[in-house]
């Protein structure tokens, strides 16, 4: 017999209800073809993208502060456990003590955003503690036991960087949850910080915030360190770093490990990786994704481009022959 699950069409993950019309999508619960709710229960929302996660049974989950958590309401006929239903939006959810975690009936304001609110099912870590989270459908109800607990050893990665003039830079802030190192820049593709330099210095260096993650755009070159203020409005934590822009000593091109100056063979492909070299003691910055590559000797070489493909950092062997030379160019140096 084959399983099937009754869901709405939209993202198990997602912290931020998408919209309204979302809430249309929901699949029917078979009530009128003989196969009525029988038992619901609660699935953190990591787990609701396969058949076994959804089936498994659930009786407690950590939180942390400053890391919202998704949970999904999944429901079971009479028929038997082969026909599953998402009950998530339709559930009315509430939390035993919510000083230590609240949860989310689409009626709490993001705090990136407080034009958007967060999805049914979502939980908001706050005081250290223990509460229980419960969902209410029909005339069932499901539990969960939430611990809540504090985030260690907050850090921004890379550690104070220092850019290439016209180049740009992601950044990630990470912390300890139980002691597993977690990326805390967003959840489920869901930001979760807020990036600004203190003070604001806009012709040295701007940050904004791109498919939620934090990105400095190098402007001007720095005669000192610039401070970047990564926060985390869930919990109002304060994470800062040093940035510096400078016009780099050195650029180096350089192949992957392991190719030692061999020559490739037809079909197969090797990554090449620019980076800016600041000087002692200064982190090089990798700005192979900014790069521009090409073969010099197109002009001179007109058989060049039928033996190598020059993507970004990627170099692909067509057919045999002479070498190519392949430059990278980058941010106007």
């Amino acid at each position: 017999m084959s399983k099937s699950i009754r869901r709405p069409l939209s993202s198990l993950v997602a912290v931020f209800a998408a919209s309204a019309g979302a809430l249309a999508l929901v699949a029917c619960n078979g009530v009128g073809d003989g196969n009525s709710l029988d038992r619901i229960h609660i699935v953190p929302a990591e787990f609701s993208n396969t058949l076994e996660g959804i089936q498994d049974q659930y009786t407690d989950l950590d939180a942390y502060q400053c890391a919202p958590r998704s949970l999904n309401l999944f429901g079971t006929f009479t028929r038997g456990d082969d026909d599953i239903g998402d009950f998530t939006t339709r559930a009315d959810w509430s939390s035993d003590n919510p000083a230590v975690a609240r949860v989310s009936n689409g009626d709490i304001a993001s705090p990136i955003d407080s034009t958007l609110m967060l999805g049914k099912g979502v939980i908001v870590p706050g005081n250290v503690g223990e509460t229980t989270i419960r969902a209410n459908y029909l005339d069932l109800q499901a539990a969960i036991t939430v611990k809540v607990g504090t985030p260690t050893d907050f850090t921004i990665t890379p550690a104070n960087p220092t850019l290439t003039l016209h180049s740009r830079q992601g950044l990630q802030l990470m912390a300890k949850l139980g002691g597993v190192e977690t990326n805390l820049t967003t959840a489920g593709g869901t930001q979760l910080v807020k990036a600004a330099f203190n003070p604001v210095s806009d012709t040295l260096a701007t940050v904004a915030v791109s498919s939620a993650v934090p990105v400095i755009t190098a402007l001007g070159v720095t005669g000192s360190p610039l401070t970047l203020e990564l926060t985390l409005p869930y919990c109002n934590q304060v994470v800062s770093t040093t940035v510096n822009v400078a016009v780099p000593q050195s650029l180096d091109l350089t192949h992957e490990e392991g190719f030692n100056g061999g020559e490739l063979i037809v079909g197969t492909n090797e990554r090449l990786t620019l980076k800016a070299n600041f000087g002692e003691g200064i982190e090089p910055q990798d700005l192979t994704s900014q790069a521009a590559f090409s073969r010099t000797n197109d002009s001179s070489d007109s058989d060049a481009a039928s033996r190598v493909s020059v993507g970004t950092g990627v170099v692909t062997a067509l057919k045999a022959g002479a070498a190519v030379p392949v430059p990278a160019v980058c941010c106007a140096i």
